[in-house]
């Protein structure tokens, strides 16, 4: 099988050294997380083809989600990653360009980080956003 057929399924970024599944359209957790993606994810994906993408996947420089550098421009997006229309960027004075997927995450992250708040103040805005990986471990860009 080419490369060119694997990446009907996954697309490699080097410059992020991430592996992004194409139909979900986000990064896969290197090692382990690859397979269990597949075996759970694609099960129309035949056999042959599933393991072709894990060995490729062990060719490849792939770091853990905690180690993925973000883009350094804020403009920056990533074509193979979904974008999230309405993710928040706090606009707070103390804060620098924090990111969350949702409202409440962002009144959480305010909670915690900024604790004196006005009633009826909100210093966030809706911004489109987008994350390597869905879950825990997030990094959003935008």
């Amino acid at each position: 099988m080419s490369l060119e057929n694997i990446e009907k399924y996954v697309k490699y970024i080097e410059e992020y050294r991430v592996l992004v599944c194409i139909q979900h359209q986000y990064a896969l957790m290197p090692g382990k997380g690859i397979k269990h993606h597949f075996n759970k994810f694609h099960t129309a994906v035949p056999l042959e083809i599933r393991n072709l993408i894990i060995e490729y996947s062990k060719t490849l420089d792939l770091v853990e989600p905690e180690n993925v550098l973000t883009p350094i421009e804020e403009e920056t997006m990533i074509k193979e990653l979904k974008l999230h229309k309405n993710g928040f960027l706090c606009t707070h004075d103390d804060c620098i360009g924090h990111i969350e997927a949702t409202e409440g995450m962002m009144q959480k992250h305010y909670q915690n980080s900024h604790k004196t708040i006005k009633k009826g103040t909100r210093t966030w805005r809706k911004q489109a956003v987008q994350t390597f990986f869905p879950g825990i471990i997030c990094h959003y860009i935008y």
